[in-house]
């Protein structure tokens, strides 16, 4: 990014994951007088490590959670659009019988985005390509 920028960072760094190394590794992409938005959620007791002299850079460090109805239908519609295929996003998937399995593990922080999936006939009659069973297969 540096390099990219002959050495003076992003204006502004979004960090839509829930990583607390990528942010920290993000901060480095910072221009002098830059923004840092943490846009991902991280785990419940996360730290990061922030360089004390940050302030020399007058580098911005601010979080976003704030969403519009809007923002939503923009969303569906770029991925839409685009064909894009969000599946990666999801590191967990459970049956609807195994859902105090799913509880459990987002407690102990051992996921970041969870898909609960139940069975049923209207589902496996729209999936007639067989989508829906892979997607339960792959939470055994």
């Amino acid at each position: 990014m540096k390099q990219e920028t002959e050495e003076k960072g992003a204006d502004v760094v979004i960090v839509a994951v829930s990583s607390p190394s990528v942010i920290e590794e993000a901060m480095a992409f910072v221009s002098n007088r830059g923004t840092l938005i943490i846009f991902g959620g991280c785990v419940a007791g996360s730290r990061i490590s922030v360089d004390p002299n940050i302030h020399y850079g007058e580098v911005t460090i601010s979080g976003s959670a704030s969403y519009i109805y809007a923002d939503y239908r923009e969303c569906f519609n770029i991925v839409a659009e685009y064909h894009i295929r969000l599946e990666r996003i999801i590191t967990n998937r459970y049956p609807l019988e195994k859902i105090d399995a799913a509880f459990e593990a987002e407690l102990k922080g051992q996921t970041v985005k969870t898909m609960i999936v139940q069975k049923t006939r209207k589902s496996v009659a729209a999936s007639q390509d067989g989508e829906f069973e892979r997607t339960l297969d792959s939470s055994r």
